[in-house]
């Protein structure tokens, strides 16, 4: 079975339906006059007087929730809900804005943490190599030295 297409141009969206509600509820969610309203519902089958596309997507992402019909085929698959949540194509229940906001506050706090783990990585691995050049150091030399005392923090003498 072939994928409906996504509504592109005024043609492809059903007006009747769309225009169906009351011009006092259409007026208010886009905007306009009521007087607007019922100048495009008397013309909605002829050319001139037609309400515009940006109208159109608005009204039908207000009916099916469908908001690729306003933002673009990127946005396939999502859909605001009656109850006014975000539904995504791979998840079943909606999204709060607050859930939205709490995950890319989430989001960006597993980012700072990244970047704090690759940076004590980074130091880890300057230690091990200024430790290594010790030993070679050490090895040539003939010297011995205890590791222990250099791993273990200092304490300040009134602590100790």
């Amino acid at each position: 079975m072939a994928k409906k297409q996504k509504p592109q141009t005024i043609h492809d969206f059903d007006l009747d339906t769309l225009l169906g509600e009351s011009s006092k509820s259409i007026a208010e969610f886009l905007g306009v006059t009521v007087k607007t309203v019922d100048r495009w519902k008397v013309n909605r089958n002829r050319i001139q007087g037609r309400p515009p596309l940006m109208a159109i997507r608005l009204l039908a992402m207000r009916h099916n929730g469908d908001l690729s019909a306003l933002l673009g085929k990127d946005w396939e698959g999502f859909t605001v809900g009656r109850d006014g949540l975000l539904y995504m194509p791979s998840w079943r229940r909606g999204w709060t804005p607050h859930e939205l906001g709490a995950s890319f506050y989430t989001i960006r706090l597993a980012n700072w943490h990244k970047r704090q783990h690759e940076r004590a990585v980074r130091d880890l691995e300057a230690v091990r190599a200024e430790l290594w050049a010790m030993r070679k150091v050490m090895a040539v030399t003939g010297q011995t030295m205890r590791l222990e005392p250099l791993l273990r923090p200092t304490l300040p003498p009134d602590m100790a």
